[in-house]
Order: C-alpha cells, then sequence, then structure tokens
C-alpha cells in the first residue's frame, strides 16, 4: 500500500530498462497523490546509454502535477535515498 512521504521507484521499458521515481504528497483512504522526481547518472558508460541512475529528491517539473492512483496500486518498489538502481537505453 503506498504510503505518504515515501518514495517509489518504478521500473518501466519493454527492450530498455528506465526508472521513473514518484514521491507520496498525499493519500486518503482509497487514493494516493503521487509527483514526478527527477533523476540523475552516478555513473554510466561514457555514452549516457546506460549505468547507474540516482534519484535527486527533487521535484522533475518547476510546478509538479499531482498524479493520483488507487492506494492500493503497485507503482513500484521503495526507494531508499542514494540507492542506485541500473538503467539502460539502448535497445
Amino acid at each position: 500500500m503506498i504510503e505518504q512521504g515515501k518514495v517509489y521507484a518504478e521500473c518501466g521499458g519493454y527492450s530498455m530498462t528506465y526508472y521513473t521515481f514518484w514521491k507520496c504528497v498525499r493519500v486518503t483512504e482509497k487514493s494516493a497523490w503521487l509527483i514526478e522526481l527527477g533523476k540523475r547518472w552516478a555513473s554510466h558508460d561514457g555514452y549516457g546509454q546506460s549505468g547507474m541512475t540516482v534519484c535527486t529528491m527533487e521535484p522533475k517539473h518547476d510546478n509538479p502535477r499531482e498524479k493520483m492512483v488507487r492506494r492500493t496500486a503497485y507503482i513500484g518498489s521503495e526507494y531508499h535515498e542514494g540507492e542506485q538502481l541500473y538503467e539502460n537505453y539502448m535497445d
């Protein structure tokens, strides 16, 4: 279940691996509101195509819009600040 204040890492991609980071900013009995957080390379292959990425813990956009989901929805695994995750943008 999604909890307020926690950050989640959602993995996506078919022939690639990329992450989207979300922070829960509000919850009710049935719904949760999330904002997208930014990310940066911690290390990469020199071309920016694959390597380790981390969440910046800051909103991705200057004026973040909230995304509403069911509170029981799966939006990825809980992310801990500084945790490095492998991304691959190469097909």
